[in-house]
Parts: C-alpha cells; structure tokens; sequence
C-alpha cells in the first residue's frame, strides 16, 4: 500500500440550502479556474449549507470568490491522504495519530473504485503540528509531501526464534519518503 499525506488548507463558504446549490457554486468556481482537491456539504442550520472547499492553489480560490462575492471562512488545515486502496488502508493513519495523542475531530473518505482512495482527516490547530509530526512531516508547509509504501517481504527465520508455525511468514515493510516542494517540481518520472 503506498499513500501521500500532505498538508491542505480549507475555507468554509455558508450558502443558502436550496436545490442546486452546491451546483451553482462548483460549476462557478470551475468556470473560473479553480481546482479543488475536496469539496465536502453539509446542512448548517434550517436554512443554511456548509461548503468546505479543499482548493490546489489557495490564492486563486481566495481570489475567484472574492471577485464572484463568495463570502469564504479560513484558512483552516486538514491532512489530506491519497494512496492506494485495500483493506485496512486508513488504520495505519489512525494508529499512528492515537500513538501521538492527537485527536480527529473528524474525517472522511471515498475510494475511486479503481483501486485508489482519498481521505480528508481533521484534526484540531493546535494539534495540527503533532499530527503532521507524526504522520512523518517534518515541514508543516502544506506542499510537503510524503510517500509511505507499505508492502509483504518474504523473510527466513530460524525455527528457534519464531517456532516451527512461523518460519519463511511475510514479514510487513515500511519505507517512508519525505518530498519537499522542490522534489515535486522534479516531476514523478525523477522521484524514486
């Protein structure tokens, strides 16, 4: 299994919940340039709808919707992890945030039915850099990256350390790459 968790900033845009909403705002925000990573809605209210927006380039998002009179609330962080789906593919995320003693406040995540997934993890600010930390950021900026490839090696034992029932088992291996922004301006052809 091989996943990135980077840093992403998100701004909340609170709109009136009418039917086509999120249309009227997504297909603007497109028309005009803006790409987002994650989009996710909720009802805010009796009348109102939460919108975080999830944008590639922050600026330009800040940008359209200031031009469009989109009223936005943020910046805020997330972590945003992408990988390779398979069963048990968020644990290790889970695992390695409790170990921290950081707290998700909240989370979701959708698999692309092709065999990748992404997952949006929230965590409170003042625990964002100990999540990061834990995570394997070093840097808390949000275009670090990190490539985590997790896969089955076959490794041989001596039946008198393990047991009879446990030599030449698939032995679980880690290797943790951390990318800089000037690594990702390499392009992935030059990345190991």
């Amino acid at each position: 299994m091989a996943f990135t968790i980077r840093g992403v900033q998100y701004y909340y845009a609170s709109v009136h919940d009418e039917l086509g909403a999120a249309y009227r705002v997504l297909s603007q925000l497109a028309e005009l340039g803006v790409d987002l990573l994650a989009f996710t809605a909720v009802p805010s209210g009796p009348s109102l709808a939460q919108f975080a927006l999830f944008p590639a380039d922050p600026n330009k998002l800040l940008a359209e919707a200031r031009a469009a009179g989109l009223p936005l609330d943020g910046p805020y962080r997330a972590l945003l992890a992408q990988g390779d789906d398979e069963l048990g593919a968020l644990a290790g995320v889970h695992e390695r945030l409790a170990n921290a003693g950081v707290d998700i406040f909240a989370s979701s995540g959708v698999t692309d039915g092709r065999g990748s997934f992404g997952y949006i993890v929230y965590v409170r600010e003042d625990q964002f850099e100990k999540a990061a930390g834990a995570l394997g950021r070093g840097d808390p900026a949000p275009d670090v990256l990190e490539r985590v490839h997790v896969g089955l090696e076959q490794t041989g034992f001596a039946a008198a350390d393990l047991g009879e029932d446990l030599v030449y088992q698939p032995v679980l291996a880690l290797e943790v790459v951390e990318e800089h922004a000037r690594a990702r301006a390499e392009g992935p052809s030059e990345r190991p």
